[in-house]
Formats: C-alpha cells, structure tokens, sequence
C-alpha cells in the first residue's frame, strides 16, 4: 500500500542528493543557489517511530473503545491513543475505512491531531486514495486552518464523489475567502434543519464580502428545480452581507414558490435596510410585500 510505502520512507528520513549543477556554478551564483535552496526547502516532518509492544496491544484495546456511543468516554480513549504518539499513525491509517459510525469519526480527530502540518508528502498521498475516509482526513486536515497555500488543494476535492468531503472542502475555502464551493454549501443549507448545523454552515460566509457577483448566486436562485436550494441561496447572500449582489434577490421576488418570494422579501429587508425577518400571515399580505420590493428603486432600476 502506498501510504505505508510513504511512511517507511519518512520514517527513515531518507535525504535527497543535492543536483550535481551545483558543483559546476560560479561562486557567487552557487551562493545564490544555495540561499534559494535553503528559502524554499520545505520542513521535513517529525518521523513515524515505531510502537513498542505494549504501546502497541494498548492501541489496539483503544481502537476498539473507538467505537463506545458514549461521546465522553470515546473522547477519552481519543485522547488516550493520541498520547501513545505518532507511532500509532499506520495502524489508524489501516483502520481508517471502518464504515462503524462512532469509530469512523474517531479515527479521523485522532489522525487530525496526530499529522503534523509539515506531513504534506504523506497527505498529498492521502488525498489520492480510493478509501474516502482517507481522503476525508486530508480534506478536514486542510481546511480546519487553511493556508493560502492549501487553495488548490481544497479545490480539488470539490469533484469527489463524496458529498461530505466536498462540503469540508468548501468551507475551508470559505475561510480563505475563495467562493468556489458556494454550491455545495447553499445545497447542504437547503437539506439541513439542525439549527447549530445551520449556523456552522454559514459562520464563515462574512469571508465572501466583497468577493462574490451575481454570477455566483443567479442560477441557484432562480433556476433550480427545488425551491429549497433557491431559498437557502438567498439565505446565503444575507449572511455574506454583499449588497452588490441585491439584484439577484429581486429575481427572486419573481418566483414560482411563495416560500421564496417570502425569503426574497426579509433578505432584501435584511441586506438593505437590516431589518429583522418578517412573517405573512395570509398570501395577500405577501403580495403586498412583494410588489413594495418590487418597486423599490434599489431593485426596480
């Protein structure tokens, strides 16, 4: 397997031969490579040593307690297998397709806290498996505190054939400030009904301010075929709070579903007068507010 290849290989911290054209330069030009060399050279990771015996019957007692319904107690023996140090990373690894509900996520926080940042060898690896509990790792490992650098990175899960793998991708390109995956966070929003679910889904959309067009959002809004996706869209541009985008609300005035009329009518209040969301209580009264909007020189024009 590839992965225990690349991990045999950091293990030994085996050291790549300088180029022989070093040799041959000029001083002053060898100098300068040798400066370049050293500024981009990247920090090696801390090796994978191996488990001593015991270490090694603990963790696999641990794996099992992975597995316990009680949050508290797995998150003990998280905290228990993570203390035996990197050295447990290949047996994780090996168990890191496990379908068992509780396990799964175990097994991901405690890979999560174990790869170092400098790992990226391993994980660049990692994110080409065909297991997706592997890429799943790689993919929260990047975007739980992405860097600048991490960008293409993340957008090249945003074609995985996993729903949940591209929806962490997205949101670490939120926190970068990139809208690439903005689809698949507004279609998650539209299926989800968690409340805290809700609200970590669009914690971080204030990052898009000044950074989405209209283009972004047109048809999601106004040509999807579930009234839900065209609805939570308008939830999204509110929260990213961007009033360059306000004409794609007053299409939305114009929809089919009374679900979303209503939602175009209190994000406009919202986005450009900040007033709080308002309820219809009969269809007339949201015609009336519809038809106010509809008028308004801020969208009419």
């Amino acid at each position: 397997m590839i992965e225990f290849i690349l991990l045999s290989i950091l293990s030994a911290g085996v050291q790549s031969d300088i180029p022989a054209l070093c040799f041959i330069l000029p001083p002053a030009q060898e100098e300068e490579t040798e400066k370049t060399e050293k500024r981009d050279k990247k920090p090696k990771p801390p090796p994978i040593p191996p488990l001593s015996a015991t270490d090694k019957e603990k963790a696999k007692r641990f794996l099992t307690f992975l597995k316990r319904s009680d949050p508290e107690k797995r998150r003990s023996y998280e905290d228990k297998m993570v203390a035996l140090g990197r050295g447990v990373i290949p047996l994780l690894l090996e168990k890191a397709e496990t379908t068992h509900k509780h396990q799964s996520g175990a097994i991901a926080r405690c890979l999560t806290r174990l790869l170092d940042v400098k790992d990226r060898e391993l994980l660049a690896t990692l994110a080409k498996s065909k297991k997706a509990g592997l890429r799943m790792l790689v993919v929260i490992k990047y975007a739980s505190t992405p860097k600048e650098e991490d960008k293409e990175t993340l957008k090249t899960f945003l074609d995985d054939s996993v729903s949940e793998i591209r929806l962490e991708a997205s949101l670490g390109l939120v926190r970068l400030g990139d809208p690439a995956g903005i689809k698949e966070i507004v279609i998650n929003l539209a299926a989800c009904t968690n409340a805290t679910k809700r609200q970590a889904l669009t914690a971080d959309l204030p990052n898009l301010k000044g950074k989405v067009y209209s283009s972004h959002f047109r048809s999601l809004a106004t040509k999807h075929e579930d009234h839900e996706v065209r609805k939570a869209t308008l939830e999204v541009i509110v929260a990213i709070g961007d009033k360059r985008v306000k004409d794609v609300l007053g299409l939305a005035l114009k929809d089919d579903h009374n679900l979303v009329k209503g939602a175009a009518v209190n994000a406009l209040r919202k986005l450009l007068k900040g007033q709080e969301p308002v309820t219809f209580p009969t269809v007339f009264d949201l015609v009336d507010a519809v038809e106010k909007w509809k008028n308004e020189p801020r969208i009419s024009r």
